[in-house]
């Protein structure tokens, strides 16, 4: 990966000259006149040697050091900018028609930022994925090789089936406390609620909303882990629709694990463990 930007070639275009008032820190395959994708000097090693950082609008993507390790600088990226990352990568083409492919992108279900690579052997087959690593913000990752340098583990977690009969009781016996209150409230009202909510949600604790408010915890439980995020009535619906009561009710079923301590974690070695997908969130533990 980052085959385009390697460290020889930075320091390489760092030292040429501006050409006719043009900047000398565009991307290497770019031409010129693209500003707004460059690089500069964001700090220096031990021994006095320049670490460059790539920018995207003036956005800090992933620095390069003197011994062609990257380090990525955010958990996730735009669109936009995994697309211009990907044009980082070199693609090989042969003439009996194999090619090998490379490029990143965000998979929540892979645990957030990744780099793949595709291959096939001639131009009659399908591509095949042979390669995907998960980029963790700030730590080191050797460009030649796709490998972290820098030892982390990613936990997996899974419900503790054992448990589920007893979070079914008790999410049954909170939604009949909630449903009487969904079942009056306007959908503009719900709304607003919710939209109040919304910029906190993360840090509110559903154990304690659980003890004072119910309504407000299956609200903020169904925006955790649910997957409607209606802000506006389109079609000035009176009720709550009944889909998003559902959903909201599946993500209090999930949270209901993590108040239970029912969760069973599963701790893979980031480098050399065999990663998985998972529908929750993955937690990166690193050093």
């Amino acid at each position: 990966m980052l085959e385009r930007v390697k460290y020889k070639r930075l320091k390489q275009l760092a030292s040429e000259r501006p050409y006719r008032g043009r900047v000398g820190n565009y991307w290497g395959w770019d031409m010129r006149r693209y500003g707004y994708k460059d690089f500069y000097i964001s700090d220096v090693t031990q021994s006095g040697e320049p670490i460059f950082t790539l920018r995207f609008y003036q956005e800090d993507l992933v620095s390069i050091y003197p011994d062609d390790t990257a380090v990525f600088l955010k958990d996730s990226y735009y669109q936009g900018e995994t697309t211009v990352m990907t044009g980082m990568c070199g693609n090989t083409y042969r003439g009996d028609g194999s090619a090998k492919l490379s490029y990143f992108g965000n998979s929540k279900r892979h645990g957030g930022f990744t780099h793949q690579t595709w291959e096939r052997k001639h131009k009659d087959q399908w591509f095949k994925k042979t390669e995907q690593t998960l980029l963790v913000k700030g730590i080191h990752y050797d460009v030649n090789t796709n490998r972290a340098v820098e030892k982390f583990e990613i936990v997996y977690r899974k419900r503790d089936r054992k448990r589920t009969k007893d979070i079914m009781s008790q999410l049954d016996s909170y939604y009949n406390k909630a449903k009487p209150w969904f079942k009056s409230m306007l959908y503009d009202d719900f709304l607003s609620e919710r939209d109040k909510l919304s910029g906190v949600y993360m840090k509110e604790d559903v154990k304690s909303l659980l003890a004072g408010d119910v309504v407000k915890a299956f609200i903020v439980a169904g925006m955790k882990h649910g997957s409607r995020y209606y802000n506006t009535n389109w079609q000035n619906i009176q009720e709550i629709p009944d889909d998003i009561i559902e959903d909201m009710k599946m993500g209090m079923q999930e949270e209901l694990y993590y108040v239970n301590d029912a969760m069973i974690e599963d701790v893979v070695d980031g480098i050399n463990g065999k990663h998985k997908t998972s529908h929750r969130k993955i937690e990166i533990r690193k050093g």
